[in-house]
């Protein structure tokens, strides 16, 4: 790409376009199943995706795709390659939140559990742009003021949408939103009819009522971390190892810490280095004396954890959400395909032949996938402008003293 263009793409669209491999390879085709076929007639990536929010934007667009000889290729927002487009409206509605909209490595979770969803023939109503942070990074901050307008925009959006029940892949969305939610509406004076479900009540609920099939097997073994919110705090315990036992040959190693009974993944690393750090490290050497190849956890925020904490230990372990298992399971394509089946690959016997899990849709089927969710950035455009100064949880974690003071914005 020339780099004229791209300087002035970025003056123009800020933070609504995207040079990253991963976005390019997402808008390239649909992330819906393709035949091999098919995929053989793909031999190039576009060189950016742009995401205009206006008409004016779109002419501009099209003026700079004029100026420099380059083709458009028009994907319709939150639209896949059959044209269906993600509801607004509907009973039920599928929360995001910050870490799988902003984070990269996290966006298989929203992901996988729209597919799964789809696949039951549910389409849940998506907030889009209009879906504001939960606020529990802001309460557990102590800033309890500044949550109101939070509050107030996102349960707006709830009833002008008609949601009666929110599913969440986030532990700790799940928590504030299902927990502290209900005490902020009693204190603002706000209604509250939503129940909040977290992805594995919910799936686990799907695989009883026969509505989704896990029929292809997994044959490598796991241990299951329960993240404190959607254990300790929640009471979502036997559902994670109810879909666990429900897939094909897969094996699952407790931890000596797990249930209510579970440890933290050290959340507050950034806040408190020291004491997070020593915490995640008690619970990846619980993890590593199961002797097991993979750790899954039904939370962006400890599998980030998790992950960050591994850079500094010499031993490997690979982190899974809970929704990589199910969607494997169900022969649904995933993000992280590669990376389970060659850890199956790796734990096959000598002599026997690994199981393949064959990837098909009918016809019928990829209509009900329509509605794949796609993260929207621009959703928290206003980080992008201090990601900055903000320092990674991994420089942080080089830190030797605890940041015990109050935070500035309170």
């Amino acid at each position: 790409m020339h780099s004229d263009l791209k300087e002035a793409l970025i003056k123009t669209f800020d933070g609504r376009v995207a040079f990253h491999k991963i976005e390019r390879e997402l808008y390239s085709s649909d992330i819906g199943y393709l035949p091999a076929v098919a995929k053989m007639q793909i031999k190039s990536l576009p060189d950016a995706v742009v995401q205009p929010k206006s008409v004016g934007e779109l002419q501009e667009l099209f003026e700079l795709a004029t100026k420099y000889s380059i083709p458009l290729v028009p994907r319709g927002a939150g639209t896949t390659g059959y044209g269906g487009v993600i509801p607004t409206k509907g009973e039920i509605g599928y929360w995001v939140g910050c870490n799988a909209s902003f984070n990269q490595e996290t966006r298989n979770l929203p992901v996988n559990s729209i597919r799964i969803l789809n696949k039951a023939g549910i389409e849940p109503a998506y907030l889009a742009q209009d879906e504001w942070c939960c606020g529990g990074g802001v309460y557990s901050a102590g800033c309890i003021n500044e949550i109101e307008d939070t509050f107030k925009h996102n349960m707006e959006e709830f009833h002008k949408r008609g949601i009666k029940t929110l599913i969440t892949s986030c532990g700790s969305c799940f928590y504030y939103l299902g927990y502290l939610y209900p005490i902020l509406a009693q204190q603002y004076g706000v209604e509250y009819n939503i129940k909040v479900r977290h992805i594995t009540d919910f799936i686990d609920e799907l695989i009883r009522q026969d509505k989704i099939k896990l029929k292809f097997p997994l044959k490598f073994s796991v241990t299951y971390h329960d993240p404190c919110h959607v254990s300790c705090a929640g009471g979502v315990i036997d559902a994670p190892r109810h879909i666990l036992a429900a897939v094909p040959r897969l094996e699952v190693v407790e931890m000596p810490h797990h249930g209510a009974d579970t440890l933290c993944c050290g959340r507050h690393t950034s806040r408190y280095p020291k004491y997070g750090n020593a915490v995640i490290t008690r619970r990846l050497n619980e993890a590593f004396d199961t002797n097991i190849p993979a750790m899954v956890t039904g939370c962006p925020t400890c599998e980030t954890n998790f992950r960050n904490a591994l850079q500094f230990s010499p031993r490997s372990l690979e982190i899974f959400d809970i929704t990589d298992i199910v969607a494997e399971s169900m022969g649904l394509p995933t993000l992280v395909g590669a990376r389970i089946k060659k850890i199956i690959k790796g734990q096959v016997e000598a002599g026997e032949k690994p199981e393949p899990t064959k990837v098909f849709l009918s016809e019928e089927e990829l209509a009900k996938e329509n509605n794949l969710f796609r993260p929207h950035n621009e959703t928290y455009g206003k980080l992008h402008a201090r990601k900055g100064s903000i320092k990674t949880i991994s420089e942080t974690l080089g830190e030797s003293t605890d940041n015990t003071s109050v935070p500035k914005s309170c």
